[in-house]
């Protein structure tokens, strides 16, 4: 570590230090990098409202370029390594025993079926009657449209909402008039 700082002394006299800006992909890389360079007396920092894996560090681009990037990325190689076989370990102990991984499959085309059933005709053959929709029963409700209506239905025309004075009705709640909208949209906004 002696010889490792004497050669920084060296370089921060023949190039001055940088500022320079490191971005991780997770936060044992970023941990890991901070701790190397504090072994190193730098001294990594960020600026507020800066992503938490940013780190930035004052020190020669030559260092950075020739010793602490390399040792970081065989010691970051190493970390990456011990942290997915202890994934996996645990996993397999814990959650299930197996491989873990995801099926690999042919790509298909975004909403085309996947599976192999063979599709259905869009007529019926000759002298069939087509089956009757199925009426709801206890078991199976009718589900509400997908969607809302495009315009809201309004109130009989005429009819004036009167609202009691003791009673506040949120912003954001639905209009008491009945017309579907928030009440700061529609009876609120006076």
């Amino acid at each position: 570590m002696e010889r490792i700082k004497q050669k920084l002394a060296q370089f921060a006299a023949a190039d001055p230090p940088e500022e320079m800006q490191c971005t991780f992909s997770n936060m044992w890389s970023k941990q890991l990098f901070c701790a190397l360079a504090k072994r190193y007396d730098l001294q990594p920092y960020r600026y507020y409202r800066q992503r938490h894996t940013t780190v930035m560090i004052r020190v020669p681009r030559r260092f950075l370029n020739e010793v602490l990037w390399p040792e970081f990325q065989g010691l970051n190689e190493v970390l990456k390594n011990y942290l997915d076989e202890m994934t996996s370990k645990i996993i397999s102990e814990a959650i299930f025993k197996g491989s873990a991984e995801e099926e690999v499959r042919e790509q298909s085309l975004i909403g085309s079926e996947t599976t192999t059933t063979p599709k259905t005709p869009a007529t019926p053959p000759p002298n069939t009657v087509p089956p009757a929709p199925a009426k709801p029963t206890a078991a199976s409700p009718v589900l509400p449209p997908k969607f809302p209506p495009a315009s809201p239905p309004m109130p009989p025309s005429g009819s004036i909402p009167v609202f009691s004075p003791k009673r506040k009705v949120p912003r954001n709640s639905p209009c008491p008039c009945g017309s579907g909208q928030k009440f700061k949209r529609c009876c609120g906004k006076s």
